[in-house]
C-alpha cells in the first residue's frame, strides 16, 4: 500500500499531464484555426466578389439594352416628328399657294372692274364732249 501512496499520486499527475496539451500545441491549433477562418473568410469574400461582378455584368447588359431601346424610341419619334413637320410644311405651302392664287384672282378681277369703269368713264366723257360740240355748233 505504501507503493500506491507513493506512486499513486505520481501516476495521477503523469496521467493528467499526458491529457493536457502543451501550450505550444494549443498555440499551433489556434494558429491553424485562425488560418482556416481566414481562408473561409477569403473564400466567402471571393464568392461575394464573383456574385457582385456577375450582378454588375447583368446590370450593364440591362442598362445597355434599355439605352438601345431608348435610342430606337428617340429615333422613331424624331422620324415621326420629321414626317409631321414635312406634312405640316406641305399643307402650309399649299395654303400659301391657294392664298396667293386667290389674291391674284381678286387683284385681276379688281383690275378688270377698274379698267371697265375707266373705259366707261372715258366713253361717257367722249360722249359728253361730242354732245357739247354738237350743241356748240350753230345750226
Amino acid at each position: 500500500m505504501l507503493r500506491f501512496q507513493y506512486y499513486g499520486p505520481m501516476v495521477l499527475v503523469l496521467a493528467a499531464a499526458a491529457c493536457q496539451k502543451s501550450a505550444q500545441e494549443e498555440r499551433s491549433e489556434a494558429i491553424n484555426a485562425q488560418k482556416e477562418a481566414n481562408q473561409t473568410a477569403r473564400a466567402a469574400a471571393d464568392d461575394r466578389i464573383k456574385e457582385v461582378t456577375q450582378a454588375n455584368r447583368e446590370a450593364s447588359k440591362d442598362i445597355a439594352s434599355a439605352q438601345n431601346e431608348a435610342a430606337k424610341d428617340i429615333n422613331n419619334a424624331q422620324h415621326e416628328a420629321a414626317k409631321d413637320i414635312a406634312n405640316a410644311q406641305g399643307e402650309a405651302d399649299n395654303k400659301a399657294r391657294k392664298a396667293a392664287k386667290d389674291e391674284a384672282e381678286k387683284t385681276a378681277d379688281a383690275q378688270r372692274k377698274a379698267n371697265a369703269e375707266t373705259r366707261e368713264a372715258v366713253d361717257v366723257t367722249r360722249k359728253d364732249q361730242a354732245d357739247l360740240r354738237n350743241r356748240s355748233k350753230p345750226n
